[in-house]
């Protein structure tokens, strides 16, 4: 299966999907001079390909996310920069430090940063998962980045374990969800979902949902994609 940004060839599956997602690729100019490869069965997506920088390869899987129809991304694509980088990964170590220090919603040096081949590594410790978020979004933006690898850890509240109730009631807030058919569990630190989603967009923002609750570790998502 084949899948240019102006150009759409697929096989072997659903014609309307296939539809969408050529318009969705086309319409978004986040995917424009990106090669993207694109073999779908049953709904999983599996992205190939090539793309200018990580922050569009992170951008193309999200615009996957979003089409209708779609129960998995799975995104292999590779960044290739244009021309060489110039930038030797001391360099990029010390560009990625000062763009974290100079991040409004982070402390200045709360992470530490490693890169090796234009590979990035964020760790340390977090209080909260939005600020997980920023951190690997801000090291992602940065020319001359191939991947972000995240070892980040976050905090243990004071309170001690999740709140499973908060969850819920965060989920039951959301305009985008029925979470009647969304259960919780909590072990410790670890917050299991279960039930389904209408999207696989929706299975995500779910699971970011979870995340948000102060001391979780780990979400394991067995939420399933009806459709």
């Amino acid at each position: 299966m084949r899948f240019l940004t102006q150009a759409v060839h697929c096989m072997n599956t659903d014609a309307n999907l296939c539809h969408k997602i050529a318009d969705e690729f086309n319409w978004n100019r986040m995917a424009r001079n990106a090669s993207i490869r694109v073999d779908i069965r049953d709904g999983v997506m599996i992205l190939a390909g090539w793309a200018a920088s990580y922050a569009q390869k992170q951008a193309i899987g999200e615009i996957a996310e979003r089409i209708s129809g779609v129960k998995c991304v799975i995104n292999q694509m590779q960044v290739s920069l244009a021309g060489p980088s110039g930038i030797s990964d001391e360099t990029l170590a010390q560009v990625v430090r000062f763009a974290l220090d100079h991040a409004a919603l982070l402390a200045p040096g709360s992470l530490d940063v490693t890169v090796e081949d234009g590979v990035v590594a964020l760790s340390g410790e977090l209080t909260w998962d939005y600020q997980r978020r920023e951190a690997l979004r801000t090291a992602g933006a940065q020319r001359g980045v191939r991947e972000v690898l995240d070892r980040i850890s976050l905090a243990m509240p004071a309170a001690g374990l999740v709140d499973s109730e908060a969850i819920v009631n965060a989920l039951r807030r959301n305009a985008m969800f029925d979470a009647e058919w969304i259960t919780v569990e909590v072990y410790k630190r670890c917050v299991i979902l279960r039930g389904s989603a209408r999207s696989w967009f929706e299975r995500k923002w779910a699971e970011r949902i979870a995340r948000c609750a102060q001391g979780t570790s780990e979400v394991i998502n067995h939420l399933s994609v009806a459709g």
